[in-house]
């Protein structure tokens, strides 16, 4: 099978596969570089709040997984409760930046 990577976008690398008669979209995404700063930011200690506390950060999420989300019906706008619970999932504990304090 034939692989060529065609585009990069937003942190989204697309590869062309042939196979036979067919052909193969795939998209790959790399959240290590994201992980790694929502790890460091979330060590500040300052639980995500800016200096003057009238702001608070609470979780980097890459583009691709909010279009994921998105698609599913899932967004602030859309679903608040429902994105609320995405940010206080375990399993996506390291792209949050606030220490993890529950939403």
């Amino acid at each position: 099978m034939k692989s060529e990577k065609v585009t990069s976008s937003h942190g989204i690398d697309t590869y062309f596969h042939l196979d036979g008669d067919r052909l193969i979209v795939e998209n790959r995404f790399d959240a290590q570089p994201i992980l790694d700063a929502a790890k460091e930011e979330s060590n500040h200690g300052n639980g995500g709040w800016t200096e003057n506390r009238n702001m608070r950060k609470v979780a980097t999420v890459p583009l691709a997984l909010l279009h994921l989300w998105d698609s599913m019906g899932i967004s602030p706008k859309k679903d608040p409760k429902a994105f609320r619970t995405k940010l206080n999932d375990a399993e996506l504990r390291y792209f949050r930046t606030d220490g993890g304090s529950r939403l």
